[in-house]
């Protein structure tokens, strides 16, 4: 799937026990802590350890989603973002 004029990432946020958000976006922020983490489509790979706070995910309509976390992981390889929580 394709958005206009661009690739596409697929989310997948998970917790403990289920996932969290799951889904095609344009565009993820995380809190890493080293500081805010921006993940486009292309980005390099990228292995990182999350602070508690707030995962951003802008999906293909435009919408923002909100998730809150307890800390964990993010990782980035090609096409694809997993943020795992806790």
């Amino acid at each position: 799937m394709e958005s206009p004029g661009g690739r596409t990432l697929a989310v997948e946020i998970l917790a403990p026990q289920a996932a969290r958000w799951s889904g095609r976006a344009r565009h993820v922020v995380v809190p890493a802590t080293t500081g805010s983490l921006g993940i486009l489509p292309g980005r390099a790979p990228v292995v990182a350890v999350l602070a508690p706070g707030t995962v951003r995910v802008q999906d293909l309509d435009g919408d923002w989603h909100a998730l809150e976390i307890g800390g964990g992981f993010v990782t980035v390889t090609g096409g694809t973002v997993e943020v795992l929580d806790g």
